[in-house]
């Protein structure tokens, strides 16, 4: 495989524009990155033209190479940005079946065991603080920031990795829980 030759005499002439039109719409920076390396990685692979056939190939080749179905559709998505500047058709993703769960984390009775336990023991706040992080998926970062009022309203928008803003709802059960443990504590 050349790494060399692709990119310094084909991409390097569109690197620029094409790194301006990203910013241009609002990507981070990580995300710029993400996608004119995930470019460069194209043509290290030996392709010296975009063209849908040789995109099919190019995943074809990162699934072989036993790349995570993470990773491959990682470069699609880099290779669809491009695409969609050049106003080229867009390829598709691999289905990634991922387990859900974190490898080497909880399984869902010990979750249900610890959580029946920590009230057993009358331990509220962490019962409330546990039931909130496993039914909203937030990270303690992003759980810190929510209020009293948010759990009025249903939603809470919080500032998470990369300072990127995004809602968190509450369930109506999660929410009649909280009240219940709430109720003789003040709106603060």
């Amino acid at each position: 495989r050349s790494t060399l030759f692709p990119y310094t005499t084909l991409f390097r002439s569109r690197d620029d524009d094409f790194t301006l039109h990203l910013g241009t719409i609002d990507y981070s920076q990580k995300t710029r990155s993400h996608y004119t390396d995930g470019l460069k990685d194209y043509y290290a692979h030996g392709f010296s033209e975009i063209t849908t056939e040789n995109e099919l190939k190019y995943k074809q080749m990162l699934i072989n190479e036993g790349k995570k179905g993470s990773t491959v559709n990682a470069r699609i998505h880099a290779m669809n940005a491009y695409n969609r500047w050049m106003g080229l058709p867009a390829i598709k993703t691999i289905k990634v079946n991922e387990d859900p769960f974190a490898k080497n984390g909880m399984e869902l009775a010990d979750f249900h065991r610890l959580v029946d336990r920590v009230l057993q023991d009358g331990k509220y706040h962490w019962y409330i603080t546990v039931k909130l992080l496993a039914s909203t998926g937030m990270r303690i970062g992003e759980a810190v920031q929510v209020k009293y009022g948010d759990f009025r309203q249903g939603s809470a928008l919080v500032y998470g990795k990369g300072q990127k803003p995004r809602t968190i709802y509450f369930s109506h059960t999660l929410r009649e829980t909280l009240f219940l443990y709430i109720k003789d504590k003040g709106d603060d």
